[in-house]
């Protein structure tokens, strides 16, 4: 299946939970999200020289009293080391659905996969660690260039100051290649329109 077969799917699974909606008569919210990226992995801070920044956009579906569904669509942008091709002006991007449920008064959990594309450069990727799979001998078996989407999943809680306003705490893994699972916490917020 080719990458863009893999990101079409996901993009129709983002899509369905619309068709419940459209029985509804329930208003549309939508919430944009702004958070610091944080590596909690020697993945993470093998591939980056620092913090990063994250946006996204969800759309929150209840479904029922304190149960939602969330598909969302997130941009993570962070600086790789030299020779990773990793840079900010080249977001990497993730669709995915979360499920979110109420667990006390103002206070929800959230979780649920996601397919991410990575935009390495392949020019920029000069350092091996980025770009090669070497066998037990040295001998090159593959590539570790990022051409294909990759699966990951996140988990967070929200924090409703009120009905406009949240502020959100995640936690997220992803693969890269074959050699890095960055993992990074996000600690921002959302405004719901």
């Amino acid at each position: 299946m080719t990458h863009f077969s893999k990101f079409a799917v996901a993009a129709v699974l983002a899509a369905m939970p619309f068709a419940t909606l459209a029985a509804q008569e329930t208003p549309l919210t939508m919430e944009f999200q702004l958070g610091l990226v944080v590596g909690t992995g020697n993945d993470f801070k093998t591939m980056s020289d620092g913090t990063a920044w994250s946006a996204g956009v969800t759309l929150p579906i209840e479904l029922s009293e304190g149960f939602f569904i969330r598909p969302h669509l997130t941009a993570i942008m962070f600086d790789g080391i030299e020779g990773s091709g990793l840079t900010a002006k080249r977001p990497n991007i993730a669709l995915g659905l979360d499920a979110k449920v109420l667990i006390a008064n103002k206070i929800s959990v959230f979780g649920g996969p996601f397919g991410m594309k990575w935009n390495q450069s392949i020019g920029m990727a000069n350092d091996p660690r980025f770009s090669v799979w070497p066998d037990e001998s040295g001998a090159v078996i593959g590539s570790l260039l990022n051409t294909s989407v990759k699966f990951g999943g996140r988990v967070g809680l929200d924090y409703e100051i009120n009905d406009k306003f949240v502020v959100q705490v995640m936690w997220t893994v992803a693969e890269a290649n074959r050699r890095f699972t960055p993992s990074w916490i996000t600690i921002g917020g959302a405004v719901r329109f």
